[in-house]
């Protein structure tokens, strides 16, 4: 079970404006000071600056404005004696006082702040630019709220506030108490700022987002297109909030199990930030440019795609360890160990354990510096999700490293977070922790630890895409289908063991048909291993044959000749399965032939040393 990585991204909102690009994290490209100071001058300066803007944060929580006020004036003066005047952490703080004068209703001084904004911005990067463009429109929502009554305002505040609201709410995992606040803030919205504008397009994507939690996916495809057609209609085309409209609908499509669609919208999205985030203005990256490449990247390996979407990964892994460098993050970075762990479970599912296991212990080794023990003594699921993966890995070189406590605790914690009267359907979250525990207790032979898990997560998966909502069924389905059945399989239960494998083998063949799939996909030469060795096993050996084989052309289309002159373990593995069968039905001399091929490949991949067991038949 994986997850689309970025994709629950929030697009800041213009309240007076609040405007993305003006404000979050302070590194800007600073213009030469006016006076000359020393390296320690302006370190004590800045360090000054950083203490005067906890300050103001905390006053203006507390309601304090005029002294918040104060700190942000304060927080400006060093910003333009160290940085200069146009540097983005001197423009900001000019937003922050904007803000302040508006919340006390210091309409005139609002409309000033934002208006020297709008003059510096527009000489550092042009009149069409999206940053000038949001100035424009907070400078114009700050004379409209100066003009209304005190009941109209009210409504547009209390829009403004209940966005917050819904982006904390969902942060805590609280989606239907963020699904009212989403919907009263659109309704809002509508009601008084109309359906142009940037606040009403951010609040349908926050709808969109809210609802896709709740596995409402065809409503939060509606609230994302709709956003899209909003925002088309306004004059700027080159803005984050479209490629953050793009990437709802894409969201909502990737869960439908829409992969080829989603993967369109993903990747208009990407050109329109690279554009935005060009390399001339940010040699380093961009956080967005990065979660673009690991959604199109994650998005590529549920169509099948391994090659292309290690590509992806690969450049998102790049630009994160250079936006977030070992010197400057000792403990490592959140985005850094995501990178490390798709790219590791990536080449673990194209058969190269051995070249995944490196990036997986990199990716265990941070979790456990970003999530000590002392401040999570209870566990993270990050840490347990990945511990899982590394151990999937490890167990293909013949190391066993899970830790079967830590997957325990992981699924204690995801059930306290979803509990069934919340959702009593279940949650993905949570459908990925009964999964991964009960894989675990599978491979250690554990079977009767292992039955029960398998099936609540197969009822799960079923309660979130049902067949009347999904016709064609869903991969999570799928997924669950085949994990019963293999292990229905290893327990010698054959007859219950194969309705569950062939309906997953349906569902596949209708979710990735030969006119859509004409070299077939992963997922459906997994299956029919599976089918096949049930064959197998219940002397149904032509079916056996039939199976085997079709698996087998699909991983040598998946791995074809040119790009791996040495063959693929998966490949060698599928020539293993041939072999099984005709040397069952007696013809050994094909059997022969099959598993010399298949002994070739392995020999030329890993060596007897590291690998004394060979290979097991029907992988």
């Amino acid at each position: 079970m994986g997850r689309l990585v970025g994709f629950l991204r929030w697009v800041i909102v213009v309240t007076g404006v609040a405007s993305a690009g003006l404000g979050g994290e302070r590194r800007s490209h600073a213009d030469p000071p006016k006076v000359a100071l020393s390296a320690d001058e302006q370190r004590a300066k800045l360090e000054r600056r950083s203490k005067l803007a906890a300050q103001e944060k905390d006053l203006r929580a507390q309601g304090k404005l005029a002294e918040a006020l104060q700190a942000a004036k304060a927080v400006l003066v060093i910003e333009r004696e160290v940085l200069g005047e146009a540097s983005d952490d001197a423009i900001a703080s000019m937003g922050t006082i904007a803000n302040i004068s508006q919340d006390r209703g210091d309409w005139a001084a609002s409309v000033k702040a934002w208006s020297d904004v709008l003059t510096l911005l527009t000489k550092k990067l042009g009149k069409d630019h999206w940053r000038v463009f949001n100035t424009r429109v907070g400078i114009e929502k700050v004379k409209q709220l100066a003009k209304l009554d005190g009941t109209s305002r009210r409504k547009i505040l209390e829009a403004d506030t209940l966005h917050d609201q819904v982006v904390e709410l969902y942060g805590k995992g609280k989606y239907g108490e963020a699904l009212k606040a989403a919907q009263r803030a659109l309704a809002l919205r509508k009601e008084m700022q109309g359906e142009h504008n940037l606040d009403y397009i951010t609040a349908l994507n926050n709808l969109g987002r809210v609802l896709i939690a709740l596995q409402r996916h065809d409503e939060a495809l509606l609230s994302h297109r709709k956003a899209l057609e909003a925002m088309q209609m306004l004059p700027s085309h080159s803005h984050p909030t479209l490629f953050v409209c793009l990437e709802g609908i894409a969201s909502a499509l990737f869960q439908q199990g829409k992969f080829a669609d989603a993967r369109l919208y993903l990747e208009r999205s990407l050109r329109i930030q690279e554009a935005l985030y060009p390399k001339t203005s940010f040699p380093r990256g961009h956080d967005a440019l990065t979660l673009s490449l690991s959604d199109l990247g994650y998005t590529l390996v549920m169509e099948g795609a391994y090659a292309e979407a290690r590509k992806y990964y690969e450049r998102a892994l790049e630009m994160n360890q250079t936006l977030y460098p070992a010197k400057e993050y000792p403990q490592g970075n959140e985005k850094v160990m995501e990178s490390l762990m798709n790219l590791g479970v990536l080449l673990d599912k194209q058969g190269l354990s051995r070249e995944a296991v490196p990036y997986l212990e990199r990716a265990v080794t941070m979790s456990k510096t970003l999530y000590p023990r002392e401040k999570y003594p209870r566990g993270h699921p990050r840490s347990a999700t990945m511990l899982m993966r590394l151990g999937v890995a490890l167990a293909q070189c013949g190391r066993d490293v899970l830790d079967r406590d830590a997957l325990e605790r992981a699924l204690k914690m995801k059930r306290a977070l979803y509990p069934e009267s919340e959702y009593p359907q279940g949650n993905l979250e949570l459908l990925s922790g009964l999964s991964n525990l009960g894989t675990f207790y599978e491979e250690r032979g554990n079977y009767t630890a292992a039955r029960p898990l398998m099936e609540q997560s197969l009822m799960m998966s079923r309660g979130l895409y049902p067949g009347a909502k999904y016709p064609l069924g869903h991969p999570a389905v799928v997924t669950t289908l085949s994990n019963l059945g293999t292990l229905l399989c290893e327990l010698e239960k054959y007859d219950e063991a194969r309705p569950y494998l062939m309906e997953s083998l349906e569902m596949q063949r209708a979710l990735y048909p030969k006119s859509k799939y004409p070299h077939g996909h992963p997922g459906l030469s997994d299956i029919l291993t599976c089918v096949g060795f049930l064959a197998h096993r219940t002397g149904h050996l032509a079916d056996a044959r039939q199976y085997a084989e079709e698996s087998l052309t699909i991983r040598q289309a998946m791995f074809p000749e040119e790009q791996f002159p040495r063959g693929h373990i998966l490949i060698a593995a599928g020539l293993n399965n041939l072999a099984a069968v005709f040397e069952t039905g007696g013809d050994l001399d094909k059997a022969w032939v099959y598993y010399q091929r298949a002994t070739r490949m392995l020999q030329d991949w890993y060596s007897p040393q590291a690998y004394p067991w060979g290979i097991a038949t029907w992988r």
